[in-house]
Order: structure tokens, then sequence, then C-alpha cells
């Protein structure tokens, strides 16, 4: 017996336990307990000191995890070909914090060190993902004779045959048959935030205007409702100088967007802040909320616009309202004023008894809060939502009521408030194509007037539900297919010619993340071609005709824009090979190794050449030369045009510490224009600069007297385009009120234990979160005869699944929920026959304004 061993005898413990059994194991431990090194035999060190024996020899790379689209900055050990360990970086803010004025308004150490990073539980099982058994490892055909789903029979070919092949089906597709040209007729579906432009670039020179990715399943919702009445996007909150804050349907400290939330939060708890958590169920964020001297409010979903007006009531009526921001900064006060007090279209005034009756709380506790958020003593505070309110049919609007708080309280731009990012990247290049496909409509209707049933004010990401209803829809007639879908064309002919033949997926399982599984699946068995790239035998992936290796992470390149408020961009770089043999190594060289094979071009003259005729890493380098700030920080004699020149750029990204631009040093010389901008507030909002913001567009068409009413308006123009300009509150449309015999609201949320529907074939990640179960109130639950683990049905007016019911006080009684992503038919051994498909539940719409897909809102029964 060793030493060590030995002491370990005498301890009690293993010494070779590791990262993913503690983890597994201190769930059960109190936070407290750990903090204050409370466990048996030292184990914390155990572990700690098990995991550093990994990475004692071997090399250490600087990357960024893609386990999920937060990101993080993270290192990895790699020994003989391996990986060993993966840790947080330090170098990247990206889990580390999102303002660079973070330690005391003093960026001198800032990222200078590779210490303070963080990584949430994914980020550190993202080696048996790398390493799963179950990946694909060659490409595969599906045999002719056999269908599409769980039946297909699938022959293995070479990656030459199976390129040829897509090549040969696309060009078929493509050719010029009935006096037209149909490359239109392809759609293409990607990741957001995944080698993006090589695809988009694929799209242009082929001819689809039906380029369309993630961002539509997950937070376009949210980015009009800031968008419409702000300029930007996604404001970033400052819990760093914050004193309270108020969010609605976010649990971010579970559903980890980025990794350095959670120790932000933690921040602004030691500082004394208090948090109120609007939120039908009771999660880990209300838990710490409510441990820290905050509060849990539990709401009817999609109701939270509701709240929002009668707080704007209180705040306006008793006026608490900011009164020289707001006649500094908001457009429409007035007439937002008269709609809270009735005097809008629908003569309601929006006192808290009204919303109590609409979200279950209280008016008692609606004033109280209004009065809270209102109260200087109070401020700086953050008021912020996420996808609890903007995946619902009336997300826009209701949530536009939400950011509307910000500005009658002053609350946004200033240190401890929502804070515009502050963003310089990589620099898509310009391709200019003349094809007659690519002045087509697109099938999505994104851009497209609310007359002809489109989204005119739709997210750049497009409207998959649309997208999928037209895919569903292509076997009605001409005449009806028009009918139904005005924008596809000026008249039947041109409609009927705009019918989907084919789609391409690439790292993303369209099929459990798109809601309605089936209609989904119905969808796909109309089209004549599917092609599929991506890691695992996915449930898209078998609808395919041709599935292509996707990579790992680890294992590709791409940059990644760093959502914090200062400029920074990290570059993701493989560690490893990849070792299923991928001839161009990943996604971005397979589709440029495509577009070389069809001779893919953009028009003569372009400059850089509009081509695929280099390595995915001269397209990176080339991206950072087309950026000038960046290009004059890294290269400054770079020639985007010269491909050597494009090679020491991406070189030079790869030499800075963490592989993060700009370097600690660099952001700290500029930290006056790089860094974080505070207060930056106009009046007078240009597209072309989101920091100059209308903070309420209830803007109604007269010019303000600024003398650039469509500038002021611009993009944003709600009643232009068919909307109400005011947030006028409507009720969700898929609820129980409107659904006679299911009572219930189902709901779904994340946690950080998965991403979406594609990490539940990670041994470690299902070994902590192996399973879904339904919650359900204890009095509901009563009422239906259900106890604690009893096995359930959940019913919806369009599928039905079985559960295991979860009884607890930690949701509304007329709600039920369960964490999203469970319920494969496929994807591998371990994920499949897991847990219960939320997916299959909703109905599949799209809010109007957004075409944001509405995950959280069908109305169901439960029953043993």
């Amino acid at each position: 017996m060793t030493k060590e061993k030995g002491k370990a005898g005498v301890l009690g413990i293993n010494p070779s336990i590791s990262r993913r059994s503690f983890i597994k194991w201190g769930g059960t431990v109190s936070g407290a307990a750990v903090a204050s090194s409370l466990l048996p035999g030292g184990l914390l060190k155990q572990v700690f000191d098990t995991e550093q024996a990994k990475a004692a020899g071997g090399t250490w790379t600087y990357t960024a995890c893609n386990m999920c689209g937060g990101q993080s900055g993270i290192k990895v050990n790699v020994e003989g070909g391996t990986v060993k360990k993966i840790e947080p970086s330090g170098f990247n803010p990206a889990g580390v914090t999102n303002i660079c004025t973070d330690n005391a308004n003093d960026p001198s150490d800032f990222l200078h060190t590779d210490w303070g990073g963080c990584m949430c539980p994914k980020g550190n099982a993202g080696v048996k993902s790398l390493y799963d058994p179950d990946r694909l490892m060659t490409p595969m055909k599906r045999r002719a004779t056999s269908p599409r789903g769980a039946g297909a029979i699938w022959d293995p070919i070479s990656w030459d045959d199976a390129l040829n092949e897509v090549k040969s089906r696309l060009e078929e597709i493509a050719s010029a048959t009935g006096g037209y040209t149909g490359a239109h007729q392809v759609l293409w579906f990607g990741e957001d935030h995944s080698f993006t432009h090589p695809q988009k670039d694929f799209c242009k020179m082929y001819g689809t205007p039906n380029y369309m990715n993630h961002s539509n399943l997950c937070d376009t919702g949210r980015k009009r409702i800031f968008s419409v009445p702000m300029g930007d996007e996604r404001p970033i909150p400052d819990y760093a100088h914050a004193k309270y804050a108020l969010v609605f349907g976010w649990n971010f400290l579970a559903a980890t967007k980025w990794s350095h939330l959670p120790r932000i939060a933690r921040q602004f708890f030691d500082n004394g802040g208090r948090m109120v958590l609007v939120d039908p169920v009771f999660s880990n964020t209300a838990a710490a909320a409510r441990r820290n001297g905050g509060e849990w409010v539990p709401i009817k979903p999609g109701t939270d616009g509701a709240l929002a007006l009668a707080m704007a009531y209180v705040i306006i009526n008793e006026s608490r309202y900011d009164a020289a921001f707001v006649g500094s900064n908001v457009i429409g006060f007035s007439e937002y004023s008269d709609y809270v007090n009735g005097l809008g279209s629908d003569s309601t005034a929006k006192t808290p008894a009204w919303a109590e009756a609409k979200t279950g709380i209280p008016a008692a506790d609606i004033e109280r809060l209004a009065r809270e958020v209102s109260d200087p003593g109070n401020h700086p505070a953050i008021i912020d939502c996420w996808s609890g309110p903007g995946q619902h049919t009336n997300a826009v609007q209701g949530g536009r009521a939400i950011s509307a708080l910000m500005a009658l309280t002053g609350q946004i731009g200033g240190a401890g408030n929502m804070v515009f990012a502050h963003k310089k990247g990589n620099k898509h290049r310009t391709i200019v194509k003349s094809l007659s496909s690519l002045s087509r409509p697109r099938v999505d209707g994104k851009g497209y007037p609310v007359s002809q049933n489109g989204y005119p004010l739709a997210h750049g990401s497009g409207i998959y539900v649309r997208a999928r209803d037209v895919m569903y829809d292509s076997d009605l007639s001409a005449a009806a297919y028009w009918a139904k879908y005005p924008y596809l064309g000026a008249s039947e002919a041109e409609a009927d010619e705009n019918r989907p033949k084919a789609a391409v997926f690439v790292f993303q399982n369209w099929v459990m993340s798109v809601p309605n599984t089936q209609k989904n699946i119905d969808a796909l068995n109309k089209l004549d071609f599917i092609v599929t790239i991506d890691t695992h035998l996915s449930e898209t992936a078998q609808m395919s005709d041709i599935i292509l290796p996707g990579s790992n992470y680890l294992e590709r390149y791409d940059f990644t824009g760093n959502w914090v408020t200062f400029y920074s961009t990290s570059l993701r770089q493989p560690v490893v090979n990849s070792w299923i043999g991928n001839p161009y190594g990943y996604e971005a060289g397979t589709i440029m190794e495509l577009g070389r094979r069809m001779g893919l071009s953009g028009d003569p003259g372009s400059t850089p050449p509009g081509d695929f005729n280099m390595t995915y890493e001269q397209y990176l380098g080339q991206e950072l030369l087309l950026q000038s700030t960046i290009k004059a920080s890294l290269y400054p004699s770079g020639d985007p045009s010269n491909l050597a020149d494009c090679d020491a750029a991406l070189n030079a990204m790869k030499a800075l510490p963490g592989a993060v631009w700009p370097s600690a040093a660099e952001l700290q010389a500029n930290v006056a224009t790089w860094g974080t901008q505070y207060g930056n507030i106009s009046k007078l909002k240009r597209k072309s600069d989101s920091r100059q913001i209308i903070v309420l567009n209830s803007y109604s068409g007269t010019d303000d007297g600024s003398g650039n009413a469509d500038e002021i308006i611009g993009y944003h123009s709600l009643e232009t385009a068919g909307y109400d300009a005011l947030p006028v509150y409507a009720d969700p449309v898929d609820t129980p009120a409107n659904t006679p015999g299911y009572p219930l609201h189902l709901v779904n949320w994340k946690q950080s234990e998965h991403t979406h529907s594609r990490t539940h074939n990670n041994i470690w990640l299902m070994e902590m979160k192996g399973t879904n179960p339904v919650y359900i109130n204890t009095a509901t639950a009563s009422g239906l005869g259900i106890v604690d683990g009893d096995a359930i049905t959940v019913e919806s007016p369009y599928a039905t699944v079985n559960g295991t019911a979860f009884v607890t006080e930690g949701i509304q009684p007329d709600t039920v929920g369960m964490l999203h992503g469970f319920g494969h038919t496929a994807l591998g051994t371990i994920a499949q026959g897991k847990g219960t498909s939320d997916g299959a539940l909703p109905p599949g719409k799209a809010e109007a304004i957004s075409g944001q897909a509405c995950h959280k809102e069908v109305a169901v029964k439960v029953y043993k």
C-alpha cells in the first residue's frame, strides 16, 4: 500500500474519486458544508488533487467551450493526443465577468492573470462528448427502400461519394427547369454561434435566400422586447454595481447562458442586493433570491406583461417615475400613461386589481413591488427578462411593458443597470452574387407584411416554425398554398414555384427543437432530399438521405464575439485532431469543400475574392484583417486578399493570452473607448449606433419635433409594420381558458447540466441529471390522486407523453412543468428512452412580431 493509499484508508475516502463523482455526491451536501470545508476527510481537496494529477504532464491549449452557447473561455490539457483535463480560463471574460469595471472601477488587473474563470457542469463534462462512442464515424446514405425515421436503413459511404451525392442533388434542384432557377427551394438550418459565415456564403453563392439559424428557437422574443423600444437586442445586467434586481422568467443561476452569471450574482448578493424573481416555478435562482433576503413571486404563465403594466400604473399615478429622465429620453410617455389609465383602445385601466385577476399575484404585492423598484434608495436597479415571458404568443408586447419599467425608473444604461454590449469582432466578407433565385421570397415570411401573413419585424435568424409549416403544407393545391402564404408570390403560379424541396441541417436537432415534434416529422417527410451534418444519429439525422459526421468543439476553429460590454473576441481552436477521420477537419471545412466541388463563387470583381479557394484557417484570418481595429492591433500590414497574411493574422490571434483579443494590457490602454460604456443614452436612436436609443417606443408615427421621425423609428416601427405602437396587453392564446378539457398550463425550463436536446448522450451529464420528472403542485396532485413518484400521463390536444410525477410546492397550482430536451428516441444509447418530451406537446406556433417559437404555451391535462 502506498503512503497516499494508506492515508486514504485512514480517512475512509478513495483518493481516485473523480470530479464527476464528487459533483454527483456533493449534490446532497449543503453549500455551507462545502464552503466551510466540512466535507468528510477533506474530500474537496482530494478531488482537486486527483484532478490536478491528471494534468501533471501534457500541454495546455486555450480555446472556447461550445457545450452550449455561452462559450466560456477554457484551457485544455492534452497528453499523447488525448484530452486529459478541461479548466476555465481567466484570460477570457466569458466565464469571468461582463463589465470591465468589475474590480472597483480599476481595470489594471482585469484579465491579466489566468485566475478567476468559471465553467459549468457541461464544460467540465466536455471530454465525454468528445470521446462519445456513439459519435458518427463515417458518412451514411439512407437506403432508398427504407423509410425516413427510426426505420431507416443506413449504408456507410466514403466522404467522396457522400459529397458528390450532395453536390449532384443540389445542382439538380438548382438547375433551370420550368423557366426558373430552383436553388431557393433549398432551406438551410444551422446553429447561431457556430461557423455561420461559411454557411451564409454557401447559401449566397448557391442561390438560396432561405438561410436560418437557431436564435428564433431561443431568444428572439427577448431581442425584440428590448430592440423595439431601445434599439439594442441584448442588454446585459451589471450585477457588480446593482442594489436591486427585478427578473422576469430567467433562471440564470441554473440555465447559465454565461458561466460568469453565478459569480456576478454572488457578488450582487454579497453587496446586499435584493432580487425579486418572477416565475411560475421555484427555480434555483428563485431559491437563491429568497435565501439572500429576496423574493420569489409565482405568476401564471404568459401574464408577465400584465404585472409590468400594473406596476407602471402605480409608478405613474403615484408620481414615482423619474420625471427628468422621462422628459429627456422617453418618446410616447403621455400615450403610455393614457393607456395604463384606461384611455387606450381597450378602455381598461391596468390597475393592480386588474393584474391580480390575470397573474394570480395579490394586488397589494403588485403595489409593493412597484414602489420597491421605483424607490431611489434601491437604485441602481436591474430590470430583466428572458425566455419566461419571451416564449409566449404575447411575448413582445408583454415584454415591452417590462422594458418600459426601465424607462419609467431611469434604470437603463448606467452602472448597476442593464448595460448595452459594446462589441467589436471579426468581420464577415461581403459576397456579391446575381442570381434570380436570391430575389425569391423567403419561405418563412421574414420581412413581409402582416397583411400577407408575414413577419415584418422578425429577427434575422428567420422563423423555424413558419418554415416548418410551409414544408408541412407543401402538398396543398396551388390555390390553397397561395391563399395561406400570399407572400410567396405575386401569383398562384409564382407561389407554386416556391414550394420547398430540400433541407440542410447543420449542428441542429431540428426535430426535437421546434415545438410539435410530430408535425416536424410530417413536414420533413414531404421533402425530396435532406442532408444533416452532426455528431450523432439524432432524430433529425434519421430523417435524412445523407448524413455527414460533424466535429466536437475541441476539434474545430471558430470565433466567438463575447457577450460582454467591452471589446472582446475569442478564438476556438482545435486541441486535438478529429478522431473520426474527417478529411476536411470540421463542418466548415466540409461545407467549403462542397462549395469547391460545386464551383461556387461570387460575382467577378469581389475584393477579397468571393470563393472557397482557401483553408478555413485562412478564412478566419481574413475576417480578422477585414476588421480595421483588429487588423491595426494584430497585423497592421496585412492584406485580406493575401492568404499568407491571413495565416499570419490568425497566428497572431493564437499567440494572445487565452487566445482572446484584445489582450488585457491593450484593453486597459484603450479602456476609455473599448471598455464598458455607461450612460450613453439619446432620444434619437439610429440603427447604425444601437447605443443611441429610443427608451420607450410608444411612438405613434407623428413627428416629435426633431425633424427625424423616420430615422427615429426606422427599422423598429411597430405601427407602420401593422402592430400597435403601444405595449398593449393580450392574454396568451393557448391556455386552459381557451382549451376546454385541458385545465393546466405546461411550461419548461433549462438547467446547467444540459443544452437544448443535444447533451443527453453525455454519460457524466446524464449521471447528474438523467431524467426530467413532471413538476406538479401539491394541492393539484392531491386533487388528481397523484403522489410523488407516480407514473403519469401528460396530454395536450397535439400529443400524449408519459412521465413521472414530482410533487412540490415549487410550482403554480394551475401549472405543470419539466426540464426541456429529454424523451429521445435516437441520438445514442444513453439518451434513448430517458425522460419525457416536452416539445411534443405544444401546437407549434411563432410569436407574431419576433417569430420566436412558443415553447412555453400549451394547455394540458395530467392523469394516472
